[in-house]
């Protein structure tokens, strides 16, 4: 994917929308945001497509009183894709070749299938995703809102490494102690 020009790229991110999960976003080189969905069979593909969403409006707040002037409104997923609501500029789905029926994907998606041949994995655009409408790039503030998440698993993944390390550490304090 990085030679198809995205300089960033994130896994298991709720940062577009809090109402799904996003497997991959990947940021390009003019901070335009395209989203892939992986799926591993054309059930999990069609479980997708009939996936529902909570919508809060603007200004959401917990209190009741404010949620009895202003309801949630609930909406489709791929229809808020579609309609351009989460700003996406491209949403594809990623399958094994053969997995996703073409016929069956949604006007606004993309399809990348997969395969292995010969030891190695092919990577085929079999069809391209239109631009979506009300494409953006990112503010300021969402790439410090990434760059902060970024940093803080790394952070996290780090700190796991460190316990990881002192753990095997204090083991071989601990095989060193009962041997003397």
């Amino acid at each position: 994917m990085y030679t198809k020009g995205y300089t960033c790229i994130i896994d298991h991110s709720y940062f577009l929308n809090r109402c799904f999960e996003s497997d991959l976003i990947a940021v390009s080189k003019a901070s335009f945001v395209t989203e892939f969905e992986f799926k591993v069979s054309v059930s999990d593909f069609r479980a997708d497509l009939k996936k529902w969403a909570v919508v809060h409006p603007k200004g959401y707040s917990r209190g009741k009183r404010f949620s009895e002037i202003y309801p949630d409104e609930v909406k489709h997923k791929h229809d808020m894709v579609a309609s351009g609501d989460f700003g996406l500029k491209f949403f594809y789905f990623v399958a094994p070749k053969g997995v996703i029926p073409i016929a069956e994907l949604p006007e606004h998606t993309g399809l990348i299938e997969m395969h292995r041949t010969t030891g190695r994995v092919i990577v085929e655009y079999t069809r391209k995703a239109p631009t979506l409408p009300k494409a953006e790039r990112l503010t300021a503030l969402q790439k410090d809102i990434i760059f902060d998440k970024l940093k803080h698993r790394y952070l996290k993944m780090r700190q796991g490494e460190l316990c990881a390390a002192i753990e095997e550490f204090e083991k071989g304090e601990n095989r060193k102690a009962s041997t003397r």
